[in-house]
């Protein structure tokens, strides 16, 4: 009898195993700190051996789970790394035209004579038409413009007089500046014409010269954009022109002047 209670032994610890499994505790999980470490594990307790013998005290591990951070996570304070900030919209640029008025005042003398030199100052009014082009912060462009006002003056000296005529003046310039939002600050230069009337007496006899004077032009200014088509404008420019040859009593002599314009204007962007 004792040899086959001995023999049935290991077979009633063979049937029982699955139920002594089943009302075993289910174990608890490992204390684990999931933020400090990614590859944390748990148990699932003691299990008694299949052939019948006490517990052995081994633990069967298995790997933690691991919990995936969203796509779209980033710390904040910093652009993700999936999407670019928007880029700054192009408000300069484009063709536009205007209408504009200035004050101009012009410095002239006749080297060589006895006649004394001369200042002439005036308002004009007149449009402009040009083009820029616009990349982030930078804007460059083209613009030419006319004006039209007659300014007349008259020096007389010693056994001589000048007098000088301005009917209007005309440019053709590049422009670069730098955008401030809404306002741009910019440099321009270019070519200059004019066109003037000059009258040289002396010595009883006089002489009278009429031509369009080509030059230079350089200058600034700031443009304000009041609503995304309607623009304001302040700029100040200088002249320089080639000197011409007037003649009088078998002799020649230079024409040279400058001038400078304070120019305001307001400006309609087609953009």
């Amino acid at each position: 009898m004792t040899g086959f209670a001995w023999r049935l032994s290991p077979r009633l610890a063979l049937l029982l195993a699955p139920m002594a499994a089943a009302l075993a505790p289910s174990g608890a999980i490992a204390a684990c700190d999931y933020a400090a470490s990614a590859s944390c594990s748990y148990t699932s307790g003691p299990t008694r051996p299949l052939d019948g013998s006490p517990r052995s005290g081994v633990y069967s591990a298995q790997p933690a789970p691991r919990y995936a951070a969203p796509r779209d996570a980033a710390p904040r304070g910093l652009i993700s790394s999936y999407g670019a900030p928007p880029e700054r919209p192009a408000i300069w640029n484009g063709l536009y035209a205007g209408v504009q008025g200035s004050y101009r005042w012009a410095n002239t003398s006749i080297p060589g004579s006895i006649a004394p030199d001369l200042t002439t100052r005036g308002a004009q009014l007149g449009g402009h038409f040009g083009m820029n082009f616009q990349s982030d912060r930078v804007v460059i462009g083209l613009e030419s413009d006319l004006m039209l006002g007659s300014a007349a003056a008259t020096s007389t000296g010693v056994g001589a007089a000048l007098s000088m005529r301005d009917s209007w003046t005309s440019t053709f310039r590049a422009r670069a500046g730098y955008a401030f939002g809404n306002v741009l600050v910019y440099g321009t230069g270019g070519v200059a014409m004019a066109g003037q009337d000059v009258t040289l007496s002396g010595g009883g006899s006089s002489t009278q010269l009429s031509d369009v004077r080509l030059g230079y032009v350089v200058g600034g200014g700031f443009e304000y954009k009041v609503t995304p088509q309607i623009s304001t404008r302040l700029e100040g420019l200088h002249y320089g022109y080639k000197d011409a040859a007037i003649g009088l009593a078998g002799a020649s002599y230079p024409v040279r002047q400058s001038s400078n314009t304070l120019k305001a204007g307001v400006s309609f962007h087609f953009n």
